[in-house]
This record gives structure tokens, C-alpha cells and sequence, in this order.
């Protein structure tokens, strides 16, 4: 930053500079030639001090939609840069610019129309992002000034955990274990053979060993029921609180569809 304004003053001296020289050079001599390179010269002063009329208060800018995003993955924002009424001097060069994580976007000759554009942003850190703050910057032609205004962007972003490949590893150890009761889904496994009551399934009436015993035999299958499993995180303020959260992120993403898996955090 520092470097920048030392360039832009350096160039303004210059200028400054050369413009009286060439003021002093037409008092002495007193020549056509020498006047009308200090008009043209003076002309293009002024027009260059036109270009700084435009107020950074005019212009708006907002992301038009919340998202979502995982930590370390780059995210494109949707920008919308707009002001209620046409600039009847246009900005020179207009730039929005963010804090760490995001790119400068740099619109030339901007009138104040609405422009949607994106912003790439990766987020610094997991959590939860309501506010942005940004500075709009604009010059003049040549670049001697620059003016600037910070504003801030409301808008909801979610920074969720790192997806860690490791999770991978855990999956084996997540299993649904079925629990005989006397309720819930038959199997093929037969618990008892027994005589047939009212109301039994006829599918499950031995035909062969009922003609033999000269009744109805029921094969009494086993019923099974799944129980749920329930991953509880226990998070605890220590330097490995991250990675856990991640790899345990990660492995809700790998079993949410797979298993009948309940997360407690």
C-alpha cells in the first residue's frame, strides 16, 4: 500500500512539475507553440479532475445469495454493483476490494448500471460469516489520487469442516447390529416348530412334517429388529478440536446415506 502511494505521488510531483516549467517556459519566450501545449496541457488537467466528481456513496454492492462452502475450497461469490441513478460522470476505474480470501474486481469506465460479476473467496477458517467489509476504490485518469470508501456487505455465508479422505478408514467400524426380539422383520433362521394358531402366516405352515403329524406345523421364524446407532461428538478446547470435528464431519457425509446412523454434536 505504502509502495502505491509513493508511485502515485511520485507521478504527481512529476507532473506538477513539468506543468510549471512549461507555464514558466511560456512567460519567457511568449511563443504560439509554447501556449497551446500549455492549454492542451491544462485542458487535459481539467479533465482529469472531472474524472474525480463521482461519489463512492452512490455505488451499492451486495451478494445476491447465501451459500455454503467447505474450509480450504474456493468459493465464487455472486456480486451485484449497481447505483439508484446513472453517474453523469462515469467512474474512471472502480474497484471492490475484500478483506483476506477474496480477489479485487476492477470495473473501467463503470456508470453506475447494475453489474453482476463474481468474486472468488476462500474462506480463512471454518464458521458462520454475516458481514463482509470491502473498500471501494476509484482515481482519476492518470492515477495521481485515489479515493476510497469502506462499507460493509451483509449477507449469511456457512464455512462447513474440511472433508477428510481418512474417514474412509472408520466406515468398517460403523455397522447396524440386528437384535432378536419377538417383534420386528422374520428371518430365515427358524426359532421353534410349533402348532398352528389362528391367525398365523400360511407361508410359514410346514406342508411335508404337517402331513407326517397329521396337524398343521408352524415353522416359528426369528424376528430381528435393527437398532439404530447414535455417533455422539464430545468436543473439548484442545489444539486437535478441528481435525475431530473435521474427520467427524467427513464421516457424516460418507454414512448419512448408507447407514441409519444418528449424529449428536
Amino acid at each position: 500500500m505504502g509502495r502505491h502511494l509513493a508511485k502515485r505521488m511520485l507521478h504527481l510531483f512529476v507532473f506538477i512539475v513539468a506543468y510549471l516549467i512549461l507555464f514558466a517556459y511560456c512567460l519567457i519566450f511568449n511563443n504560439d507553440a509554447g501556449w497551446s501545449l500549455w492549454f492542451f496541457l491544462t485542458l487535459i488537467l481539467l479533465f482529469d479532475l472531472l474524472s474525480l466528481l463521482p461519489s463512492l456513496k452512490k455505488v451499492q454492492v451486495t451478494i445476491e445469495e447465501s451459500l455454503q462452502s467447505e474450509e480450504g475450497t474456493t468459493l465464487s461469490l455472486p456480486l451485484e454493483i449497481f447505483c439508484y441513478r446513472p453517474l453523469f460522470f462515469p467512474f474512471v476505474v472502480l474497484s471492490v476490494s475484500f478483506d483476506d480470501g477474496f480477489h479485487q474486481q476492477t470495473l473501467p469506465f463503470y456508470r453506475g448500471a447494475a453489474i453482476r460479476t463474481h468474486a472468488q473467496w476462500t474462506p480463512p477458517q471454518r464458521g458462520r460469516y454475516d458481514t463482509f467489509p470491502a473498500t471501494l476504490r476509484s482515481g482519476d485518469l492518470f492515477g495521481f489520487i485515489e479515493k476510497k470508501r469502506s462499507i460493509t456487505i451483509k449477507q449469511s455465508l456457512l464455512v462447513l469442516p474440511a472433508y477428510q479422505a481418512a474417514a474412509t478408514a472408520l466406515l468398517p467400524l460403523i455397522t447396524e447390529q440386528p437384535q432378536r426380539y419377538t417383534y420386528g422383520e422374520p428371518t430365515f433362521t427358524i426359532k421353534q416348530f410349533r402348532s398352528y394358531r389362528p391367525g398365523d402366516s400360511l407361508k410359514y405352515i410346514d406342508w411335508k412334517l404337517s402331513s407326517k403329524q397329521q396337524a398343521l406345523i408352524f415353522r416359528e421364524p426369528e424376528n430381528q429388529q435393527t437398532q439404530t446407532r447414535t455417533l455422539i461428538f464430545w468436543g473439548e478446547a484442545d489444539e486437535d478440536f478441528e481435525a475431530t470435528l473435521s474427520l467427524f464431519f467427513s464421516l457424516h457425509q460418507l454414512i448419512q446415506t448408507q447407514h441409519d446412523v444418528q449424529f449428536l454434536l
